[in-house]
């Protein structure tokens, strides 16, 4: 598989909640620029296992409220950090509905200083599925729209107008802008049996409602089509689908793939000139079991219309490759993985998303990291097994798209003191941002006030002879393995309780 798709495919790793097959694209237009489908939890949450007292809605229900302040005082900041913060909490709101998120329209050129986007139209949707009590989806909406605009000087929230709006099929739903609002930021959303939905930019929901009713084809069919041929197993189940319609957006967005960071980023993951692409989440039932393996397919139409696919991921769990037995997990995810490759691509990615003017002073800083630090990396990449897992053990606070413990066991001769070693002088430059607690875990400061610490990681002695290294949503991932570990270690048993 090409080097470039792994890092797509790892993108869409995000993805990794356990769900049911997806039941379709619901109302997504035929001619939809952009899309993505996750289908809900099936699984009785009494035999979740481990992590299950983790995810009970007490817990999501007392981080939304730690989030949304978060969001709405401002304490996250004003760029990147905020913009997390506001997707953790939209990601904690939805916790185990099917959602779809799609772009439905797009007209946009980038700024005087050819940086960001101005759009001229934009449409955009997200659909949660499911009855019930929407209410709290409007408080979030006021955090992030409101309360986080007016926090970051954007907006005076005495301006807001909100109206209701009439929709097909006889709905009613609420529209709402600020007066300083270009037209294309207006949102509207409509509460229903069927959902909640959301719309972004004017007759957004209008067009969601009546997608279907021209009779045109998806363009996305060729893509299926191609996945079928790969999913002919009879316990293979799509939970995952995500769809881009490239050649769709450089129509719409030309000044985009014309210069500056999306050209650098479709080179890096070997997609300059591709017309389209889509990657597929599959489930495969354990044998026997409960539990799940997830794979994924990336099917890219390429120049002159032919479909290019690729494979991530094994439909079993490699106890001899991880050396570990499959935790008490719901889902898991076993592959290949070349971790130079790895981190190159990923700092390629990281690169691509950095404005051009940024990008002198972002090589020079990397190239003095390397003449420091490269012999070490070296040595960490090169003591690692080409080969990763990952799980959702323990269970996460919400369960959201890529909160999950990836794990990767050291080769032969790389000690645990020896690993852990070589972490802390790689990640030593990084120590503004980067932290180690008395346990020995390392964690990413997100925002400046230190509120979001995610990922953490750490090395640890696995349950055999070779140390390992393990990652996920917080602190909890390492220290429940840790213990996971040791009791591997004196007895051999999957743990049959969260700690």
């Amino acid at each position: 598989m090409s080097p470039r798709l792994l890092g797509l495919i790892v993108g869409c790793l995000t993805g990794l909640v356990l769900a049911a097959p997806c039941s379709g694209e619901g109302g997504i237009p035929a001619d939809a620029l952009a899309w993505w489908r996750l289908a809900p939890p099936d699984f009785d949450a009494s035999e979740q296992g481990p992590g299950r007292a983790a995810n009970s809605d007490a817990a999501r229900q007392a981080l939304l409220a730690t989030l949304r302040a978060a969001v709405s005082s401002g304490l996250l900041g004003s760029e990147t950090p905020a913009q997390i913060g506001e997707g953790l909490l939209a990601a904690a709101e939805i916790g185990p509905r099917g959602h779809t998120l799609c772009l439905l329209d797009l007209e946009a050129a980038r700024r005087v200083d050819g940086t960001g986007m101005v759009p001229d139209l934009l449409q955009m949707v997200l659909a949660i599925d499911g009855p019930g009590d929407h209410s709290r989806y409007v408080r979030t909406i006021e955090a992030i729209a409101l309360k986080g605009a007016a926090s970051k000087g954007l907006e005076d929230s005495a301006q807001a107008r909100q109206r209701v709006i009439d929709l097909p099929g006889g709905r009613r739903g609420v529209g709402l802008r600020f007066e300083s609002w270009p037209e294309w930021r207006q949102l509207s959303w409509h509460s229903g049996e069927d959902g909640f939905v959301i719309g972004l930019g004017p007759e957004s929901l209008e067009r969601w409602y009546t997608a279907g009713d021209d009779g045109d084809a998806p363009r996305w069919g060729t893509h299926r089509d191609a996945r079928a041929e790969m999913t002919t197993n009879r316990r293979d189940h799509v939970f995952l689908e995500a769809y881009c319609d490239l050649d769709g957006l450089r129509t719409r967005f030309p000044s985009a793939f014309a210069y500056g960071r999306t050209p650098r980023l479709l080179k890096s993951l070997g997609l300059t000139g591709s017309r389209s692409l889509m990657v597929h989440g599959v489930l495969t039932r354990v044998a026997g079991d409960r539990r799940v393996m997830a794979w994924f397919i990336a099917t890219v139409e390429r120049e002159g219309g032919a479909i290019e696919s690729f494979r991530l991921g094994e439909r079993n769990w490699n106890e001899e490759r991880t050396g570990l037995p499959m935790p008490a997990a719901t889902f898991g995810f076993c592959a290949r993985a070349n971790w130079r490759t790895a981190f190159e691509l990923g700092l390629k990615l990281h690169e691509a998303t950095i404005p051009d003017s940024h990008l002198p002073r972002f090589r020079d800083r990397l190239a003095r990291w390397r003449e420091r630090h490269q012999a070490h990396l070296d040595e960490l990449l090169d003591g690692l097994d080409p080969y990763m897992a990952l799980a959702d053990y323990p269970r996460p606070p919400i369960p959201a798209p890529g909160l999950c413990t990836v794990y990767a066991r050291a080769d032969d001769g790389m000690s645990t003191a020896r690993l852990r070693a070589l972490m802390t002088e790689v990640l030593r430059a990084f120590s503004g941002a980067v932290g180690r607690d008395d346990a020995g875990v390392w964690s990413l400061r997100v925002d400046p006030a230190g509120i979001i610490r995610i990922p953490a990681w750490g090395v640890l002695q696995g349950p055999g002879e070779r140390a390992m290294v393990v990652g996920g949503w917080g602190p909890p991932v390492v220290n429940t393995n840790e213990r996971w570990f040791e009791q591997l270690r004196t007895d051999a048993l999957v743990p049959s309780a969260d700690p």
